[in-house]
């Protein structure tokens, strides 16, 4: 399944607050403003549809891009990061448990 990187900046507090909820419904979180979606390009244009009804065109931006296939979006990163292939995820309510955190793959050529 085709996985995207979607990325947001919003300058109205409310209009962010829609919009981070729309994506945390539909996408996996990876940092404040960007997340992982994991769809077909019917799905990413439909959620894209509804986040334009949430944006103002004028002063906000929500950007998506493709993720290679065979490309972990952990793949290159470094500090505390986020699992986006977590192996369970427990949902209760509006809060989410990942029982164990998976390290990122080691890039080719470091050792």
């Amino acid at each position: 399944m085709p996985t995207f990187l979607i990325a947001y900046d919003i300058a109205h507090p409310r209009r962010l607050r829609r919009v981070a909820r729309e994506l945390e419904r539909r996408a996996v979180r990876v940092q404040y403003s960007v997340f992982v979606f994991r769809g077909d390009d019917a799905a990413l244009a439909g959620l894209m549809t509804e986040l334009r009804k949430l944006v103002s065109a004028e002063e906000d931006v929500v950007q998506a891009w493709p993720v290679p296939p065979g490309v972990s979006p952990e793949r290159f990163a470094l500090g505390a990061v986020r699992p986006v292939n977590a192996p369970a995820v427990v949902v209760a309510g509006a809060t989410r448990f990942v029982p164990r955190s998976v390290p990122p793959p080691t890039p080719p050529g470091s050792s």
